[in-house]
């Protein structure tokens, strides 16, 4: 009852769902963060997918980035821009001679 629980609070009560497939296996997944993002699904013995959720499409970027890992949205694909577009600017933020807006 506890983990069916834990399942609907964590995936159901949020509108965005997504499928990341993580370049780290289940048994590293389960040992780490990624654990507290969603649920684990071993895929093989090098990857394994997470299935997550977010109140929107940044907030679920920036929470993924924070997993440190490669990675591969599987979906949405509305995610995938998102994680692009936080990627253009986190590489734009880092550059020292640029003037802020270009």
């Amino acid at each position: 009852m506890a983990a069916y629980l834990a399942e609907r609070m964590n995936l159901h009560m949020w509108p965005i769902k997504a499928r990341v497939r993580l370049a780290m296996s289940a048994q590293e997944a389960l040992r780490g963060r990624a654990a507290h993002y969603g649920t684990i699904e071993a895929v093989d013995e090098h990857t394994c997918v997470l299935l997550c959720a977010g109140a929107d499409m940044v907030a679920t970027a920036c929470y993924l980035a924070m997993l440190d890992v490669d990675m591969e949205v599987e979906e949405p694909a509305e995610l995938r821009e998102a994680m692009a577009h936080l990627g253009g600017r986190l590489s734009r933020a880092a550059k020292e001679d640029r003037a802020l807006g270009n």
